[in-house]
């Protein structure tokens, strides 16, 4: 969906969005290729004009929604399997993977507790996309220097996260502003 409005001559652009879940390689990458073919088919302008690229046609652009971008924490085993987070789950057994998840997980919970919040960022994949230039060139987002909201349990006080996945920043605000 693409609101764009214009208040005092200043056109602004919002974006919002709903990208492919799931860690993994293959699916950030089908996350990245999204936000692409979305932007490209952003338009904005009427038909009998031309229409515009939402993105670069706006003086500021905001991208909402859950982007499903994930906290990629290397996995550490004495196992020569598993090698890091890309390993595939095809290429482990149950147990394997089940163990590589379990350490992700109390690694990434341990990142937490401490606050270790710029060390979240390294592993955090839309700080790799978009200083890599994988998607969303020139656009910036703010620093999550509080703990992951991705699988938090409903109902309970305070941050305490569903196991089965690793806790993560999926809902996210981008902007990109032109001067």
């Amino acid at each position: 969906i693409v609101a764009t409005l214009t208040i005092r001559n200043t056109r602004l652009s919002f974006v919002a969005v709903h990208l492919e879940a799931h860690e993994g390689h293959e699916h950030y990458a089908a996350r990245c290729s999204n936000l692409s073919s979305i932007l490209g088919g952003a338009r904005v302008g009427s038909k009998i004009s031309r229409l515009y690229d939402a993105s670069v046609s706006s003086h500021h652009c905001f991208v909402c929604g859950d982007l499903n971008y994930r906290l990629d924490v290397p996995s550490p085993s004495k196992s020569p399997k598993i090698k890091d987070s890309r390993t595939t789950r095809k290429s482990l057994s149950n147990a394997e993977s089940k163990a590589a998840h379990e350490i992700r997980f109390k690694d990434t919970m341990r990142l937490v507790r401490k606050k270790k919040w710029d060390t979240l960022k390294e592993y955090d994949e839309l700080t790799k996309a978009l200083s890599s230039g994988d998607c969303l060139a020139g656009f910036k987002t703010p620093a999550c220097n509080f703990p992951p909201t991705f699988k938090v349990k409903k109902g309970v006080s305070g941050y305490i996260y569903d196991t089965h996945r690793i806790p993560s920043y999926t809902d996210r605000i981008l902007w990109k502003s032109f001067s």
